[in-house]
């Protein structure tokens, strides 16, 4: 059930909000909305925008604000749903203008005969009429996603000749490969209806209609039972608490339900961090407006990719991203592969010189990356096991542990040149068995 209230903007009116989950929209004095947030505590959140730690473009949104209105929801993952639904129709200008990204991100609903739901950016959405969104980041979007598929699985994938992998530990079923092999007519007929009627529910949750969906299963495992169906019920059950974890009150975590200021202002404290970390260490950056960040990606040493994911002024910039094939047949380890991309990346005058290289890995990454032969940009790198920053000095290395801003900038880079190069790995293995076969 959501419960919309409105406030005029200072710090007496903010200790009135609510406590719950929600969203609220800054509106200027002529009821324009200026910018709309989600908070997993409504109270905590807008009572920040007070606190004094804010950066200028937020304090600039703030100063321009006369009332803000908040609409209480049941848990953060309809906060998350709201918020991208509320963006979409009014169209904030301080939404709309934050840089991350510059093509926002959706969740598409593809017409196909087994309906897919994908995420796609603004730019790739062409006349698709059905979409979720903008949405904050590809991490949350794909989190929300996850979180639906394991209550009602979906398929993000085309026929073909055999079930996929996902179909075997139930995030795809029944699987359209799957359905499509089966001979029987009247169970090809069931199955297809379980898609669509699992597709039909996420489509229900991302357009906010809940409760619907929790009523929908409550009768369902009801008819279940009457009908002394009692295994089939079972089933419903579990899909039903599974469903209603959705809406507990604690499920997701993630920097922007904590913090107040806008995305832009966030991202200039984590450059600022990590500036200032890597000063103290002995590695003077004076400006730090590009860093690549590299992976290698290999499978038992064969079929070795690599990544280059690209981050401009703290926000992460797809057109830039890069993909490695690596060519040298000597090269049999990381070490060699990571020698011979970053020899090629430096000796690629059209694009721009970074300020800074991150390798994934510790001592021996940054090792090989730092033998690159002509390489004038400072290389560190970002050890897992205990998320410290890896620094050469000399012919000594440095662990230095990693919090806050810095932290949050060097694991989103990390995380995304890891997801990066997989997916191309995985191609080249595809490219491969198909030539085999």
């Amino acid at each position: 059930m959501m419960a919309k209230s409105n406030f005029f903007i200072n710090r007496l009116s903010a200790g009135k909000i609510s406590t719950e989950s929600g969203v609220y929209l800054f509106k200027t004095i002529a009821g324009a909305i200026l910018y709309i947030g989600k908070a997993k505590n409504l109270r905590n959140r807008v009572s920040s925008y007070f606190s004094g730690n804010l950066e200028y473009k937020t304090r600039s949104m703030v100063s321009k604000a006369n009332s803000v209105e908040t609409l209480t929801v049941g848990s953060e993952f309809e906060a998350m749903l709201l918020e991208a639904r509320l963006i979409n129709k009014f169209r904030p200008k301080y939404n709309i203008e934050l840089r991350d990204d510059k093509s926002p991100i959706y969740i598409v609903a593809t017409k196909d005969t087994y309906p897919l739901l994908k995420v796609v950016r603004k730019k790739d959405l062409n006349q698709l009429k059905l979409y979720w969104g903008p949405f904050l980041s590809a991490r949350e979007t794909r989190i929300i996603l996850k979180t639906l598929r394991q209550v009602f699985p979906f398929s993000d994938h085309k026929v073909t000749a055999r079930p996929c992998i996902y179909s075997q530990i139930g995030l795809c079923s029944p699987c359209p490969s799957l359905i499509n092999q089966t001979a029987d007519a009247k169970k090809r007929l069931a199955l297809r209806k379980l898609y669509l009627v699992n597709f039909r529910r996420v489509k229900n949750i991302l357009n906010g209609k809940l409760r619907f969906v929790e009523k929908e299963l409550v009768s369902e495992m009801k008819n279940y039972s009457k009908a002394q169906e009692f295994e089939a019920a079972g089933e419903v059950r579990n899909k039903l608490v599974l469903f209603q974890s959705l809406t507990a009150k604690q499920f997701l975590r993630f920097d922007y339900f904590e913090n107040p200021n806008l995305r832009e202002d966030i991202a200039q404290r984590e450059i600022s961090e990590l500036k200032k970390l890597l000063l103290f260490h002995g590695v003077n950056v004076p400006v730090l407006s590009r860093i690549e960040c590299f992976d290698i990606s290999h499978l038992s040493g064969t079929n070795a990719a690599a990544s280059m994911v690209v981050f401009l002024d703290g926000i992460a910039d797809k057109s830039s991203y890069r993909r490695f094939k690596i060519r040298s047949a000597s090269a049999k380890s990381d070490f060699d592969s990571i020698k011979e991309v970053i020899r090629r990346r430096m000796q690629n005058t059209s694009w721009s010189l970074p300020d800074l290289i991150i390798m994934d890995g510790g001592k021996p990454q940054v090792s090989a990356a730092t033998q690159t032969k002509h390489l004038s940009v400072p290389v560190v790198g970002i050890a897992k096991r205990n998320e410290t920053l890896v620094i050469k000095k000399r012919d000594i290395y440095e662990e230095v542990k990693l919090a806050g801003f810095a932290l949050n900038l060097v694991q989103k880079m990390r995380d995304e040149a890891h997801r990066f190069a997989r997916n191309y790995h995985h191609k080249l293995v595809e490219m491969l068995l198909k030539n085999i076969k």
